[in-house]
Protein backbone atom coordinates (compact mmCIF):
# COMPACT_ATOMS: atom_id res chain seq x y z
CA UNK A 1 0.00 0.00 0.00
CA UNK A 2 1.22 3.49 -0.80
CA UNK A 3 -0.56 4.77 2.30
CA UNK A 4 -3.08 3.28 4.70
CA UNK A 5 -5.91 4.96 2.77
CA UNK A 6 -4.50 3.90 -0.63
CA UNK A 7 -3.92 0.13 -1.04
CA UNK A 8 -2.30 -0.96 -4.32
CA UNK A 9 -2.30 -4.39 -5.96
CA UNK A 10 -1.07 -5.91 -9.22
CA UNK A 11 -3.12 -8.41 -11.20
CA UNK A 12 -1.95 -10.78 -13.95
CA UNK A 13 -4.57 -12.50 -16.08
CA UNK A 14 -4.19 -14.93 -18.97
CA UNK A 15 -6.92 -16.53 -21.03
CA UNK A 16 -7.96 -18.35 -24.17
CA UNK A 17 -10.91 -17.37 -26.38
CA UNK A 18 -12.31 -20.39 -28.20
CA UNK A 19 -14.12 -18.77 -31.14
CA UNK A 20 -16.65 -20.74 -33.24
CA UNK A 21 -14.29 -21.01 -36.24
CA UNK A 22 -11.16 -22.57 -34.72
CA UNK A 23 -8.80 -20.50 -36.91
CA UNK A 24 -10.07 -17.43 -35.01
CA UNK A 25 -9.01 -18.73 -31.56
CA UNK A 26 -6.97 -16.29 -29.47
CA UNK A 27 -4.84 -16.18 -26.33
CA UNK A 28 -4.33 -13.06 -24.24
CA UNK A 29 -2.46 -11.76 -21.22
CA UNK A 30 -3.30 -8.72 -19.08
CA UNK A 31 -1.24 -6.85 -16.54
CA UNK A 32 -3.13 -4.35 -14.35
CA UNK A 33 -2.39 -2.18 -11.36
CA UNK A 34 -5.26 -1.45 -9.00
CA UNK A 35 -5.52 1.44 -6.56
CA UNK A 36 -8.31 2.23 -4.11
CA UNK A 37 -8.30 5.66 -2.52
CA UNK A 38 -10.51 6.45 0.46
CA UNK A 39 -10.69 10.22 0.09
CA UNK A 40 -13.16 10.48 2.97
CA UNK A 41 -15.46 8.05 4.73
CA UNK A 42 -18.13 9.00 2.19
CA UNK A 43 -16.03 9.23 -1.00
CA UNK A 44 -14.04 6.33 -2.48
CA UNK A 45 -12.20 6.02 -5.81
CA UNK A 46 -11.06 2.82 -7.55
CA UNK A 47 -8.79 2.55 -10.58
CA UNK A 48 -7.56 -0.52 -12.42
CA UNK A 49 -5.34 0.30 -15.40
CA UNK A 50 -3.08 -1.74 -17.62
CA UNK A 51 -2.73 -3.37 -20.99
CA UNK A 52 -3.63 -6.52 -22.85
CA UNK A 53 -1.49 -8.40 -25.39
CA UNK A 54 -3.48 -10.70 -27.68
CA UNK A 55 -2.17 -13.45 -30.02
CA UNK A 56 -4.17 -14.87 -32.94
CA UNK A 57 -4.15 -18.46 -34.21
CA UNK A 58 -4.82 -17.26 -37.78
CA UNK A 59 -1.40 -15.59 -38.01
CA UNK A 60 -2.49 -11.97 -37.51
CA UNK A 61 0.15 -9.87 -35.75
CA UNK A 62 -0.14 -9.59 -31.97
CA UNK A 63 -2.08 -6.55 -30.72
CA UNK A 64 -1.72 -4.40 -27.61
CA UNK A 65 -4.79 -2.68 -26.16
CA UNK A 66 -5.00 -0.44 -23.08
CA UNK A 67 -7.66 -1.66 -20.61
CA UNK A 68 -9.06 0.06 -17.55
CA UNK A 69 -11.91 0.47 -15.11
CA UNK A 70 -12.37 3.64 -13.08
CA UNK A 71 -15.05 4.31 -10.50
CA UNK A 72 -16.04 6.73 -7.82
CA UNK A 73 -18.68 6.21 -5.15
CA UNK A 74 -20.20 8.87 -2.91
CA UNK A 75 -22.39 8.06 0.11
CA UNK A 76 -24.19 11.28 1.11
CA UNK A 77 -26.35 9.32 3.61
CA UNK A 78 -26.17 5.90 5.27
CA UNK A 79 -28.47 4.18 2.75
CA UNK A 80 -27.67 6.28 -0.33
CA UNK A 81 -24.86 5.68 -2.82
CA UNK A 82 -24.16 7.56 -6.06
CA UNK A 83 -21.51 6.04 -8.30
CA UNK A 84 -19.88 6.73 -11.64
CA UNK A 85 -17.99 3.97 -13.46
CA UNK A 86 -16.00 4.03 -16.70
CA UNK A 87 -14.29 1.12 -18.44
CA UNK A 88 -12.53 -0.22 -21.52
CA UNK A 89 -12.17 -3.96 -22.23
CA UNK A 90 -11.38 -6.06 -25.32
CA UNK A 91 -13.20 -9.32 -26.18
CA UNK A 92 -13.39 -11.84 -28.99
CA UNK A 93 -16.70 -11.51 -30.81
CA UNK A 94 -19.10 -14.35 -31.49
CA UNK A 95 -19.15 -13.00 -35.05
CA UNK A 96 -16.31 -14.73 -36.86
CA UNK A 97 -13.54 -12.43 -37.94
CA UNK A 98 -14.07 -9.63 -35.37
CA UNK A 99 -12.93 -8.58 -31.92
CA UNK A 100 -14.68 -5.78 -30.12
CA UNK A 101 -13.55 -3.20 -27.61
CA UNK A 102 -16.20 -2.07 -25.15
CA UNK A 103 -15.77 1.47 -23.78
CA UNK A 104 -18.40 3.14 -21.64
CA UNK A 105 -19.66 4.81 -18.50
CA UNK A 106 -22.55 4.29 -16.09
CA UNK A 107 -24.05 6.66 -13.52
CA UNK A 108 -26.09 4.94 -10.82
CA UNK A 109 -28.06 5.75 -7.69
CA UNK A 110 -28.76 3.13 -5.02
CA UNK A 111 -31.22 4.02 -2.26
CA UNK A 112 -32.03 1.85 0.75
CA UNK A 113 -35.72 2.10 1.60
CA UNK A 114 -35.71 -0.17 4.67
CA UNK A 115 -33.31 -2.81 5.98
CA UNK A 116 -34.85 -5.28 3.50
CA UNK A 117 -35.62 -3.17 0.41
CA UNK A 118 -33.30 -1.20 -1.88
CA UNK A 119 -34.13 0.70 -5.07
CA UNK A 120 -31.64 1.45 -7.82
CA UNK A 121 -31.58 3.59 -10.94
CA UNK A 122 -28.85 3.78 -13.58
CA UNK A 123 -28.16 5.34 -16.96
CA UNK A 124 -25.26 4.51 -19.21
CA UNK A 125 -23.57 4.90 -22.56
CA UNK A 126 -21.08 2.59 -24.22
CA UNK A 127 -19.63 1.76 -27.60
CA UNK A 128 -18.60 -1.53 -29.15
CA UNK A 129 -15.77 -0.92 -31.61
CA UNK A 130 -15.55 -3.92 -33.95
CA UNK A 131 -12.13 -4.57 -35.50
CA UNK A 132 -11.53 -7.35 -38.04
CA UNK A 133 -9.10 -10.10 -37.06
CA UNK A 134 -8.80 -11.44 -40.62
CA UNK A 135 -10.00 -11.04 -44.18
CA UNK A 136 -11.39 -8.00 -45.94
CA UNK A 137 -13.84 -7.01 -43.20
CA UNK A 138 -14.22 -3.35 -42.23
CA UNK A 139 -14.22 -1.65 -38.84
CA UNK A 140 -17.47 -0.29 -37.43
CA UNK A 141 -18.88 1.01 -34.13
CA UNK A 142 -22.19 0.37 -32.39
CA UNK A 143 -23.47 2.87 -29.80
CA UNK A 144 -25.63 1.84 -26.84
CA UNK A 145 -27.72 3.93 -24.42
CA UNK A 146 -29.12 2.21 -21.33
CA UNK A 147 -31.55 3.01 -18.51
CA UNK A 148 -32.46 0.64 -15.69
CA UNK A 149 -34.67 0.80 -12.60
CA UNK A 150 -34.94 -1.99 -10.04
CA UNK A 151 -36.14 -2.99 -6.60
CA UNK A 152 -34.18 -5.50 -4.51
CA UNK A 153 -35.44 -7.40 -1.45
CA UNK A 154 -33.63 -9.56 1.09
CA UNK A 155 -35.82 -12.67 1.14
CA UNK A 156 -33.88 -14.76 3.67
CA UNK A 157 -30.34 -14.61 5.05
CA UNK A 158 -28.45 -15.63 1.88
CA UNK A 159 -31.14 -15.07 -0.75
CA UNK A 160 -32.04 -11.79 -2.43
CA UNK A 161 -34.58 -11.15 -5.14
CA UNK A 162 -34.74 -8.32 -7.63
CA UNK A 163 -37.28 -7.08 -10.14
CA UNK A 164 -36.14 -4.67 -12.84
CA UNK A 165 -37.03 -2.85 -16.03
CA UNK A 166 -34.31 -1.98 -18.54
CA UNK A 167 -34.27 -0.05 -21.81
CA UNK A 168 -31.40 -0.54 -24.27
CA UNK A 169 -31.15 1.59 -27.41
CA UNK A 170 -28.62 0.45 -30.02
CA UNK A 171 -27.51 2.55 -32.99
CA UNK A 172 -25.53 0.44 -35.45
CA UNK A 173 -24.45 1.20 -39.02
CA UNK A 174 -23.99 -2.54 -39.68
CA UNK A 175 -26.88 -4.19 -37.83
CA UNK A 176 -29.51 -1.44 -37.70
CA UNK A 177 -31.06 0.41 -34.78
CA UNK A 178 -33.12 -1.22 -32.02
CA UNK A 179 -35.04 -0.22 -28.90
CA UNK A 180 -35.09 -3.19 -26.53
CA UNK A 181 -37.43 -3.14 -23.51
CA UNK A 182 -36.63 -5.78 -20.90
CA UNK A 183 -38.25 -6.70 -17.59
CA UNK A 184 -37.06 -9.45 -15.32
CA UNK A 185 -36.75 -11.17 -12.00
CA UNK A 186 -33.38 -12.17 -10.58
CA UNK A 187 -32.62 -14.38 -7.58
CA UNK A 188 -29.15 -14.39 -6.01
CA UNK A 189 -27.95 -17.00 -3.53
CA UNK A 190 -24.68 -16.03 -1.83
CA UNK A 191 -22.51 -17.31 1.01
Amino acid sequence: ALTESMPVSVRVLAGYDDVAASRQNQTYEQLRARVRYNFTEKLIFDASVGGEVRQYKNGKSDTFTPVFSLSGAYRPAERTTVSLTGYRQQNASIFNGYNYTSTGATLSLRQGITDRYTADLSVGYYTLDYAPTSGALVKYTDEYYTARVGLEAKIIRHLTGKIFYQLIIRQSPAAGNINDNQAGVQLTLSY
